[in-house]
């Protein structure tokens, strides 16, 4: 399966619906393509792809009109925003939800720099802070995958240990959050 990725649309506020309709179209009549992704939109990206906040009326609009494969949203343990609307959303209409940025770029780094991660996180087979911040992620029911991006193989042994173990339920997540919410930063 090759990924499919529409060009940029500056101007896509009204003509977002019918973009999607035609990159749909196009892209699934390829020999190879059987899914579209559509994240939100964003300026200057060379895809239809945000992290950005003020672009999620936009998306949900998209979402409820047009019958989307995947989406891509920016989502971590301190920034829960896509909760209110867009993962509700996708689960609903069985979306696949890419998580970018788990780690919140560096915010959450900074954040725990020098902190031990909490010993209940034992509870949840989360040994490191990598693993702690994707768990919280890829629990959410809505969440398909998630991308950590590194080019570090020690980092990327890390986050695959993410995979192992119990997963947080709704209250362990409400801690995480909680926990990380009271760190300084």
């Amino acid at each position: 399966m090759l990924p499919i990725r529409a060009a940029r649309a500056p101007a896509i506020a009204a003509e977002s619906a019918a973009l999607v309709s035609a990159l749909r179209i196009a892209a699934l009549s390829a020999p190879r393509a059987r899914h579209l992704r559509i994240s939100s939109f964003c300026e200057p990206s060379p895809t239809v792809t945000t992290t950005s906040p003020e672009r999620y009326e936009e998306l949900a609009r998209v979402m409820r009109s047009e019958p989307l494969d995947f989406i891509g949203v920016d989502y971590a343990v301190d920034n829960r925003e896509v909760e209110a609307t867009i993962l509700p959303l996708a689960r609903e209409r069985g979306i696949g939800v890419l998580v970018y940025l788990p780690f919140g770029r560096t915010r959450l780094w900074a954040r725990v720099k020098g902190r031990e991660v909490p010993e209940w996180a034992a509870e949840l087979d989360a040994h490191t802070w990598a693993q702690f911040f994707l768990k919280f992620v890829v629990a959410h029911p809505a969440v398909t995958v998630a991308t950590p991006a590194t080019s570090s193989v020690e980092h990327m042994i890390d986050d695959l240990g993410a995979a192992v173990g119990r997963l947080p339920d709704e209250a362990m997540r409400r801690r995480m959050a909680e926990h990380v919410a009271a760190l300084p930063g």
